[in-house]
């Protein structure tokens, strides 16, 4: 595969010093950075990085939407894994479209660069390498803060509502109302 259909990677604000510390302090906290993968097929490379965390990649997955893995790997240092791909545009398999899709460390794809990509469907990798979906312009910091506040959020309403269900499975069971 040839490098210049790589992403071109120029988050605002954060040095290559701070993306290392960020990806240390999610290390530590037990959410491990993308590594590059030494397979050959980028497929295979691609379903190592997300196998667990996202079905996108997965065997079904491509057959389904008659997609192929062009090329794939970590950027910014781990923080986030990148997926060349060209995919069928509709049942009918006459045209393929090229995109990019961007994930973070749980798996899930970044949704300002899907924006991009809706916006900006490429029918040719000389049209994608021209593409703005082909710059990752997302802030780690920004992104990673505002998904870990989210996550909290989360994961609080999930343990409110353990606690609510566990107060009631000790009602059913002990004879008592809750």
């Amino acid at each position: 595969m040839s490098d210049n259909l790589k992403p071109e990677t120029n988050p605002t604000g954060t040095t290559k010093e701070q993306q290392l510390a960020l990806r240390d302090a999610l290390d530590k906290a037990g959410v491990f950075h993308f590594r590059q993968n030494s397979s050959y097929k980028p497929k295979y490379s691609a379903q190592n990085a997300l196998a667990g965390k996202s079905h996108y990649v997965d065997d079904q997955t491509l057959r389904l939407f008659n997609a192929k893995v062009l090329d794939a790997g970590p950027i910014l240092e781990g923080l986030f894994y990148f997926i060349r791909e060209s995919k069928s545009n509709g049942f009918d398999h006459v045209e393929r479209i090229h995109d990019y899709k961007y994930f973070d460390i749980w798996g899930n794809t970044v949704r300002e660069m899907d924006k991009k990509s809706e916006r900006d469907e490429c029918y040719s990798t000389s049209q994608l390498a021209k593409s703005e979906q082909r710059w990752f312009d997302v802030n780690p910091f920004e992104y990673y803060s505002r998904e870990l506040a989210r996550r909290a959020v989360q994961k609080q309403a999930e343990v409110e509502r353990y606690k609510k269900a566990d107060a009631t499975a000790f009602s059913i069971y002990s004879g008592k109302r809750g």
